[in-house]
């Protein structure tokens, strides 16, 4: 008598654990590349404004959902990762936080690694959200 191994319909020959076969995807780049020309481009004034604050937007959120600005601003000060996501949807907030990046990459230029750039727009934004908070 033989034992043959049962497997559900649809299943590969090596049970639900089996490997699946998937193509390589077309597109290809170098690491680092992309975030390089972005951050040259960002940098240079070479973006339009609605462009740069787009991309600084999705920085900053990719920022709170990483969970890197929750650790900047610490556990007791947690809902100040809040603010600053809000303060991300402030043109005149935003703006002033791209200038001051911009502005410390152009007077010192290679300091800030292009992969950066999300964190030091949290930086700015949160400095700008703690200098309102201050009492007179």
């Amino acid at each position: 008598m033989s034992i043959t191994a049962r497997h559900p319909r649809g299943t590969r020959s090596g049970g639900r654990f089996a490997p699946d076969v998937r193509r390589e995807p077309s597109l290809t780049l170098s690491p680092g590349m992309a975030s390089a020309e972005v951050y040259r481009r960002y940098t240079e004034n070479e973006m339009t404004k609605v462009e740069q604050r787009d991309m600084s937007r999705r920085l900053v959120r990719g920022a709170y959902d990483s969970k890197v600005l929750h650790k900047m601003v610490g556990t007791a000060n947690i809902n100040e990762a809040g603010d600053v996501l809000a303060a991300a949807q402030d043109d005149e907030k935003l703006d002033a936080a791209i200038h001051a990046v911009v502005t410390n990459e152009q007077r010192n230029p290679g300091t800030v690694h292009p992969d950066s750039i999300g964190f030091q727009l949290c930086r700015q934004l949160l400095n700008a959200q703690r200098a309102t908070k201050r009492p007179a």
